[in-house]
């Protein structure tokens, strides 16, 4: 993918995907929303200054976009559908659009705010902070969507484009990045999805799974229900958000009572029972 022709924002998710993986994994999405905003405020360095070198802008620009779409891959978001939503053209040629009725500096608060919205939705999932009650519920990947939409703006409005240096910037970091950041477990990386539901590709609807961590038999069932049930946590919070379509277990067939086992409310999840091994099952969690 890395040297392939990259015509639509599909092939750019895939080619980000693969970059990921080649440095071993995701950073945890706190870490992640981190970047994004150090990426962001590095752009209005840029802004400030009084000479702007265009291979800093685009170097920079493209920082975001790749950190953003980053993001979107954990929440295995379907980026082609939340373009088409917002009337945001999925084919590269088309998608870099001008705004020259707006200022720069109008275009990089927008994205200041969006990033700030982005971080409440990861604040929710993963952090400390409870969703209010009366909170619009926004989903990560259409805002992700939206920071897109932006960040494209602002480049047209730097007279620079984003596109241009994505490829050259994902390039740059698989040489760099070899071992440079922490790696943590990630649910869009582990195999269990793929491998049970064999799924030829992800990021587009009817193949957007989560996969918990393999059983360990190092450990006691105690230590790997513990270990699961964080990723059902997290399952539970994110999945209608972000329209996922489920998550797999794979863990030992006397663990038959999922919904119980899990905490599971079984008018918002289902729990489908897929074709196992002689010691484990293989569940899919559902959301209804």
């Amino acid at each position: 993918m890395i040297g392939d022709k990259l015509e639509t924002i599909l092939d750019y998710q895939k080619l980000i995907d693969q970059s990921i993986r080649r440095l071993g994994g995701y950073w945890r999405t706190l870490s992640g929303l981190a970047r994004v905003t150090e990426e962001v405020g590095e752009l209005a360095e840029l802004l400030l200054t009084k000479e702007m070198d265009p291979d800093k802008i685009g170097g920079e620009l493209a920082d975001v976009f790749i950190i953003s779409t980053c993001l979107a891959n954990q929440f295995a978001t379907d980026l082609t559908m939340e373009y088409e939503k917002i009337g945001l053209p999925t084919n590269v040629i088309e998608m870099e659009c001008s705004n020259e009725n707006v200022s720069a500096s109008d275009l990089l608060l927008a994205l200041m705010k969006r990033a700030g919205t982005i971080a409440r939705i990861i604040n929710h999932y993963d952090g400390d902070k409870p969703m209010k009650q009366t909170e619009e519920k926004l989903s990560l990947g259409g805002q992700v969507a939206h920071l897109h939409q932006e960040l494209f703006s602002f480049a047209s409005a730097l007279e620079s484009t984003v596109f241009d240096h994505v490829a050259k910037t994902v390039r740059k970091n698989v040489k760099r990045d070899q071992h440079r950041f922490a790696i943590t477990y990630d649910p869009i990386t582990e195999p269990g999805a793929t491998e049970a539901l064999e799924l030829s590709t992800l990021f587009q609807q009817g193949s957007r799974f989560w996969s918990a961590r393999p059983w360990d038999a190092s450990q006691t069932t105690e230590q790997n229900l513990s270990v699961t049930q964080l990723t059902v946590d997290r399952f539970k919070k994110c999945a209608h958000a972000e329209g996922l379509d489920g998550l797999v277990l794979t863990i030992p067939l006397l663990l038959q009572d999922a919904h119980t086992q899990f905490q599971l409310d079984p008018t918002r999840f289902s729990v489908i029972d897929e074709q196992g091994t002689d010691q484990y099952g293989i569940y899919k969690i559902i959301p209804i």
